[in-house]
């Protein structure tokens, strides 16, 4: 009996003291640095073939220009597996999507970018949104139906439409996958203008979708979304379905 008792105290003893111990956290996927052996752009990204000190290594950063036999350091890189590009038709086993620092050309971040504008008193990292085509040359046909909007009437009438699902047409402008779970898309039908900043909707999916392409898509919106990190999106189409 005495023998169990003790048995039960050390178990209780070591238990606790499991239970107490703080939560390790996975540590974050180190920097990526190397030599480029190759490059290539597409989808608004540059696709870099990195040697490394471990082998080659695939990454893929917001679309910049970066010469062949330099060194190129990725920063905050995050893993896909099996990520196959439609417009590369490449498919690659593992590549990280990060940012590009060092001496391989200027850093741009890959946070969800560009028309989420930074709360105030926040510095913005990647400067004025500009379109990744031109607004000009962009002239999409209005989805059909009650609940279809052209990008500048989300705007212009987001207080009514907070909330309720509305359908968009539009061509992709900018993609940024795998960032916070998601992967965000940016659309454009033409309407809207540069100077009042409503021609341009961020879109939030699980799909996926290529610079270019035009896309019918169905979400929820929301509007002066705060998604942390001082970003701020005035609009914002949530989980949204596409068609395409």
């Amino acid at each position: 009996m005495r023998k169990h008792l003790t048995f039960l105290s050390v178990l209780l003893v070591f238990t606790s003291s499991v239970l107490a111990a703080p939560p390790q956290q996975s540590a974050p996927t180190p920097d990526i640095e190397g030599r480029v052996e190759e490059t290539m752009n597409s989808g608004g990204y540059t696709y870099l073939r990195l040697k490394t000190a471990s082998g080659d290594v695939w990454a893929a950063v917001s679309q910049t220009t970066v010469k062949v036999g330099s060194t190129a350091t990725v920063v905050s890189p995050m893993l896909m597996q099996d990520f196959e590009s439609k417009t590369l038709k490449k498919k690659f086993s593992r590549i990280f999507f990060g940012s590009l620092g060092g001496s391989g050309g200027a850093a741009k971040p890959s946070m969800p970018p560009q028309m989420g504008f930074m709360k105030q008193g926040a510095q913005q990292p990647h400067g004025t949104a500009t379109p990744a085509l031109k607004l000009s040359e962009i002239k999409v046909e209005k989805a059909k139906g009650t609940s279809s909007k052209t990008v500048a009437e989300v705007y212009a009438q987001k207080a009514s439409l907070k909330g309720k699902e509305i359908t968009i047409r539009g061509k992709v402008t900018k993609a940024s996958f795998a960032i916070m779970g998601k992967n965000w898309l940016h659309l454009s039908d033409g309407s809207g203008k540069l100077e009042d900043k409503n021609y341009d909707l961020t879109i939030s999916t699980a799909a996926r979708a290529q610079v270019g392409e035009v896309i019918l898509v169905k979400g929820i919106l929301s509007t002066d979304k705060d998604i942390g990190a001082g970003y701020f999106y005035p609009v914002l189409l949530e989980d949204a379905k596409i068609e395409k």
